[in-house]
């Protein structure tokens, strides 16, 4: 670093960056205006007394504010501690990937929450359910713990929520079994489909998926992802057939990508708060607790 553009450049976002936190922290600790609070009589409330007992509000909200301590985390790093200033420390690999997790995480809370349809938006919150599964039974045996339900128990108990939700099996598959039907209704895509599905419903025509891409590979040190992405200092060669290089971020690209999560997490707090809302009080209940 160290062109002026840059440091300009730079200084902006961390401005930028720095106020959009303090947005967002004040936000979801709001224990006065308890903006996770759904209220009787709301669309959301009747999915998720439809879904019950898996609200697809608390795991929206979950999400949502999953994605602000990332991006608290992204600005803690740049500023090291420190008021936001001209100087930052930057890292190659690092920061991308908490640029990821926020817009991961801004996106599920905008895919389930936007997505056309309230049987699809339903079956969208139970496929998360159901990608838990395993996962949290590789992490019983790991650390030893005694799980309450088995998973199969906890497979059926996602599977019988469908028919409240207005699932219905697929009639172009009569062969399938119900337990195959129910599987591939269920199937989870990963979260590149989640980012591509959220891109769609805030209009970003592939913006978004582009910059999770990008984050993606930087986070796992993929060599297209590095050349494409860092700025590339060569130092000479080192053999006749390898040229050592060093790359760094630039804070013009690190700014896109944060920006990109940033307006999808926007998107994910007025969706929650355009379907939860109703002219009522809330008793200051943990969002967690529902």
């Amino acid at each position: 670093m160290g062109h002026p553009d840059e440091i300009t450049e730079l200084a902006q976002f961390l401005r930028e960056l720095g106020a959009a936190v303090d947005r967002w922290t004040s936000h979801v600790n709001d224990l006065d205006g308890c903006p996770w609070d759904v209220q009787p009589g709301s669309s959301l409330a009747r999915e998720d007394d439809m879904l019950r007992p898996y609200f697809l509000s608390t795991r929206a909200w979950l999400s949502a504010t999953v994605a602000v301590d990332f991006m608290a985390c992204l600005y803690a790093s740049l500023t090291n501690g420190r008021a936001a200033t001209e100087d930052a420390l930057m890292f190659r690999y690092g920061q991308a990937a908490l640029v990821r997790g926020g817009l991961e995480n801004a996106a599920t809370a905008v895919w389930l929450l936007g997505t056309p349809g309230r049987t699809r938006r339903a079956v969208n919150r139970l496929k998360l359910a159901w990608k838990e599964i395993e996962p949290a039974f590789r992490l019983y045996d790991f650390v030893g713990a005694t799980p309450r339900r088995s998973a199969d128990d906890l497979k059926a108990r996602i599977s019988s929520v469908l028919p409240q939700v207005g699932w219905l099996p697929r009639a172009d598959k009569p062969d399938w079994s119900v337990e195959k039907q129910t599987r591939v209704a269920l199937d989870w895509s990963g979260y590149g489909a989640i980012v591509q599905g959220a891109d769609e419903i805030v209009g970003f025509h592939g913006t978004a998926s582009a910059a999770w891409s990008a984050c993606s590979g930087l986070s796992h040190g993929e060599e297209a992802s590095t050349l494409a992405m860092l700025a590339r200092h060569d130092m000479g060669g080192a053999s006749s057939d390898v040229t050592l290089a060093s790359f760094s971020m630039n804070a013009v690209v690190l700014r896109r990508l944060a920006n990109v999560a940033a307006i999808m997490l926007h998107h994910g707090f007025a969706l929650y708060e355009r379907r939860r809302h109703a002219a009522l009080s809330c008793d200051n209940r943990s969002p967690t607790s529902r």
